[in-house]
């Protein structure tokens, strides 16, 4: 197994990304390197599903971050359980449960989605007390429509509970291996939840209920809510992706600023065709298990 060491000093920020996403993993370097006040002080590990050789040598150039790349390989996952209820999901959706393994040396850790934007100083974020608490996150803007709140019934869980998005924790690595998180989560994604649709954030949402500290909305904001005057600080592309032609929620144009001086400056959106390759295996999976559930 990977085991990291921290570097003193250092602001860990983890994400995950397979080689469709490399695009979107460019651009959320850069939103960091350009409003966080001292880039030198984080480090970026990035838990890679087959990303290629090329597309990492891009990242790595487009950027003065310091960019660690974590192969997770056949033989990780086989060695690691994780939930396989929902196989139409991307790996890359369940790599923040590994956390705990792969950084067992470190105190804590930043975890965010690919598919934001960082638009204030992680340091911010960094510096907010825990409390005690498992992780930091932020409440859900869904929350109240949310199917994952069908399965707080099922546990027992009183659905007005606060309910986050897992697209952004400040994790206590520590408090998550001592209490086993991950193996947790897996047991109740394969054996206690209805089809959990939002993968592993379901199943993270019922094992640290009651453990973990709401903080501001502005850490993990929806574009459809964000405008000029009411920017967030992490922006989320929760749902449909920038990087497709037909996306019709807002700050389009704001993803495509961010991947100035990047490798992938001047990109267009992805057409049809393109959206075919990437989108279509996980749409005909998750058909197929609607199908036969």
């Amino acid at each position: 197994m990977i085991r990291i060491k921290p570097q003193s000093g250092k602001i860990p920020v983890v994400t995950a990304s397979n080689n469709n996403f490399a695009i979107m993993a460019a651009a959320f370097l850069k939103s960091i390197e350009t409003n966080c006040s001292n880039p030198d002080k984080y480090v970026v590990y990035l838990l890679s599903d087959k990303i290629s050789v090329s597309n990492k040598r891009k990242l790595s150039t487009s950027t003065k971050l310091e960019v660690v790349f974590i192969d997770i390989s056949n033989e990780i996952l086989s060695a690691i359980e994780l939930p396989n209820k929902v196989d139409y999901l991307p790996k890359t959706a369940y790599f923040r449960l590994m956390i705990p393994e792969i950084f067992q040396d470190f105190d804590k850790v930043i975890y965010l989605d690919v598919d934001v934007l960082v638009l204030a100083d992680l340091q911010k974020l960094w510096d907010i007390d825990l409390e005690g608490n498992l992780s930091l996150a932020s409440q859900c803007f869904y929350a109240a429509h949310h199917r994952g709140l069908d399965n707080f019934k099922v546990m027992g869980i009183d659905i007005r509970s606060p309910y986050f998005n897992s697209g952004m924790l400040v994790i206590d690595v520590q408090k998550w291996r001592k209490e086993n998180i991950r193996t947790k989560v897996n047991e109740v994604l394969n054996t206690k939840l209805n089809w959990p649709k939002a993968m592993d954030e379901e199943g993270l949402n019922v094992v640290l209920h009651g453990k973990w500290k709401s903080i501001d909305q502005r850490w993990n904001y929806p574009p459809h809510i964000a405008d000029e005057n009411n920017m967030p600080f992490i922006l989320h592309f929760i749902g449909y992706k920038p990087i497709f032609s037909d996306y019709h929620d807002k700050h389009q144009n704001l993803f495509y600023q961010y991947l100035k001086g990047t490798a992938w400056e001047g990109a267009k959106p992805f057409g049809f065709f393109g959206k075919a390759l990437i989108k279509g295996p996980s749409l005909i999976k998750m058909k197929l298990k609607e199908l036969f559930q």
